[in-house]
């Protein structure tokens, strides 16, 4: 979670992330896959 809230706010300009519904899950998911890491931020 705390990637995509970097690159929500960094790239978007977002205020933060709140995942609603099946999100939430899903993240969970990915994360148990090894996929959670995934997301690099340059610049």
């Amino acid at each position: 979670m705390d990637k995509l809230t970097a690159i929500c706010t960094k790239s978007y300009h977002a205020d933060g992330v709140q995942l609603v519904g099946n999100a939430v899950k899903q993240m969970e998911q990915l994360e148990a896959l090894g996929l959670g890491g995934l997301a690099h931020l340059h610049g």
